[in-house]
């Protein structure tokens, strides 16, 4: 028991634990609230609108789902460091200097040998 609550509660993993405990609650008690609020408060206790309040329940549902789902896609990961982007494009514009002197070294190259020899002045 002690390993699992100190895999969900570590300091890494405790943000996330409790985003799901808190959309955990939501998930029960708000789709049963619209359930019985438009049924018992909206359509006041009309039998035949049962499945409206079932629809609202399930829309509930899924707009609390697809807020879990924004959260969980737009948090920052806290294990990424920042510096190795910083040092990838370094290394990037690097490259790409290197392949223009290379592209200028092997033009300088072809003109040499294309052109005709030089006389020596004597």
């Amino acid at each position: 028991m002690t390993g699992i609550y100190n895999t969900f509660m570590g300091p890494q993993n405790r943000a996330v634990t409790m985003k799901l405990l808190w959309f955990s609650f939501l998930m029960i008690t708000l789709p049963l609230g619209t359930y019985f609020f438009l049924l018992h408060i909206i359509f006041e206790g009309n039998k035949l609108m049962v499945g409206w309040s079932a629809v609202g329940a399930v829309v509930v549902s899924n707009i609390i789902i697809a807020c879990y789902v924004i959260m969980a896609c737009t948090e920052e990961d806290p294990t990424e460091d920042k510096e190795d982007f910083r040092g990838m494009s370094e290394n990037i514009h690097a490259s790409i200097r290197s392949k223009h002197d290379a592209e200028i070294f092997a033009t300088d190259t072809q003109n040499e040998i294309n052109s005709p020899p030089k006389r020596k002045v004597q």
